[in-house]
């Protein structure tokens, strides 16, 4: 009986072992899969090779996995994943990976993964005009259009020009020429449709086939418009990143169009569709109507040291100041009818608490906004605005922050200020809180930099200016003026007798259309 138990358990111990030798002799994957079945393991042994930093070799072992599981759904989202792993190396290959999803709405979801195909590898748009400049949303409609076109014609580069740009160069393109820049999150190599000849290709990077590659692409500048005395006839600027800087080539696309080569300038219409710019679309109308103020028009408010103007747009309100009280300014709000949560917006011209001090109690009561301060703001305001629940946005230089809007940026006061521009129907609409850089070097900047002449109207505080601005922003071609706040009695009577039937009465409860 002894020997018999003695033989079994040896007979058990070999069986035990075999089975060990024959699991360990099999593939992590096999292992995982007679487990957790082959979808499930499949899946994280293609993520345990995207996430190792995978290069184009790694491509068709992912695919591979992806193709070799049952599961549509989870299939379908293997192929986008190692999509969007690869597309930083080679966008081709991951409309590949894209190309594989079946799903049920097949079309929809190849659709969804070359738009996030994007998303991986772009990591802004911005677009340049009159030296002003727009951050195009990747998110939006318009963004996934515009990244895709871009995207698509860098691939069908195939004819390079002589001109050569340094940095500075392009910071005045940008300047002065209409351009749209896309911009990587990390350098890619993108495969052209140039094809070189075999004896060049010694000195050149080519793919198998013999098209060019262009390495370390970190940026690339699209020409909207054909300026060609400066030699940017529909061209196509990349920005390679060489020893730490950008180095930039030009190109542009050849087409044969009735057997002659020709340049491709479709793009250029493709894209300009997609930016409807605002030169071509209705300005808005703009109502302008003051919340707080120590001047009094409507005799039912609270007056008190300090300015708030609301700027209602058909699409939204924005607050400009917020007054030294919250409690006049909410209570100015409510007796105008304004309905203080559909304020999703609020610009603080500078630190002084006749422009702040309403800010903390009007997130108390709405805390859903944005907020844009001048990025010399101590940390204790950025802290309580955010212990609120809004959030902020520093601002030192122009910046668009709606349709026709714009914060002039930081100028020197002291205290740094920013000021609001309205590109309205009428002309350029100028909102300052008090001014402290000078009324009339306000203007003039807001001129210079919407690149407009006619200044409908400047409205604010102009902080006790010499009688001279009333002559100086006359021959600045200022056709409306609304001095409150700060500007002094003097002053004002001095712009009163000057603009006549132009000068606005402006205070707490007036309103101003402008249509």
């Amino acid at each position: 009986m002894k020997n018999r138990k003695l033989l079994f358990g040896f007979l058990a111990i070999i069986m035990l072992a075999t089975i060990c030798g024959v699991w360990f002799s099999l593939d992590k994957i096999t292992r995982c899969a007679l487990i957790y079945g082959k979808n499930i393991c499949n899946f994280y042994a293609m993520m345990d090779i995207a996430n190792n930093n995978p290069s184009i070799s790694d491509f068709d072992k992912m695919m591979d996995l992806c193709i070799d599981m049952s599961d549509v759904p989870k299939k379908d989202g293997c192929f986008e994943y190692v999509a969007q792993t690869i597309a930083p190396i080679d966008i081709n290959k991951a409309k590949e990976a894209c190309d594989e999803i079946k799903g049920f709405d097949g079309v929809k979801s190849r659709e969804i993964c070359y738009n996030r195909i994007l998303q991986a590898i772009v990591e802004k748009i911005v677009f340049y005009e009159n030296g002003r400049q727009e951050i195009i949303n990747l998110k939006s409609e318009k963004g996934k259009g515009i990244a895709s076109l871009l995207t698509r014609k860098l691939h069908e580069l195939n004819l390079q020009a002589t001109c050569v740009f340094s940095e500075e160069d392009i910071r005045e393109i940008k300047q002065k020429d209409r351009v749209i820049e896309l911009i990587f999150k990390k350098p890619i190599d993108i495969t052209i449709s140039q094809w070189i000849e075999p004896e060049e290709r010694y000195h050149i990077p080519t793919d198998e086939k013999g098209y060019r590659i262009l390495e370390n692409v970190k940026t690339a500048i699209f020409i909207l418009e054909d300026n060609q005395e400066r030699g940017l006839e529909a061209h196509i600027l990349i920005g390679h990143g060489v020893e730490g800087r950008t180095g930039y080539s030009c190109w542009a696309i050849n087409i044969k169009k009735e057997g002659k080569p020709e340049l491709d300038k479709s793009w250029i219409d493709g894209i300009n569709r997609l930016i409807k710019t605002e030169s071509e679309e209705e300005k808005p109308e703009i109502t302008l109507i003051s919340v707080y103020d120590n001047y009094q028009v409507n005799s039912e408010l609270k007056t008190a040291w300090g300015f708030a103007t609301i700027i209602k747009t058909p699409k939204e309100l924005i607050l400009f100041d917020t007054g030294g009280d919250s409690k006049i300014l909410l209570s100015n709000m409510k007796k105008l009818g304004i309905n203080l949560t559909s304020i999703k917006k609020v610009v603080i011209s500078h630190i002084h608490n006749d422009h702040l001090g309403g800010l903390e109690g009007f997130l108390e009561r709405n805390s859903n906004v944005t907020v844009f301060i001048p990025s010399s703001f101590p940390q204790s305001i950025k802290n309580m605005i955010v212990e609120n629940g809004a959030k902020f946005v520093e601002i030192s230089a122009p910046r668009k922050i709606s349709d026709f809007i714009y914060i002039t940026g930081e100028l020197y006061g002291p205290p740094k200020e920013q000021s609001l521009i309205i590109d309205s129907k009428k002309g350029l609409v100028i909102i300052t809180g008090c001014a402290h850089p000078g009324i009339v070097n306000i203007v003039k900047k807001a001129k210079e930099l919407m690149k407009r002449d006619k200044v409908y109207l400047v409205l604010g505080g102009f902080h006790h200016p010499p009688l001279s601005c009333v002559k100086e922003l006359k021959e600045l071609g200022v056709e409306k003026v609304a001095p409150s706040h700060c500007t002094g009695d003097l002053v004002r009577e001095a712009f009163r007798k000057e603009y006549k039937g132009n000068f606005i009465e402006y205070g707490v409860g007036k309103i101003i259309e402008i249509k």
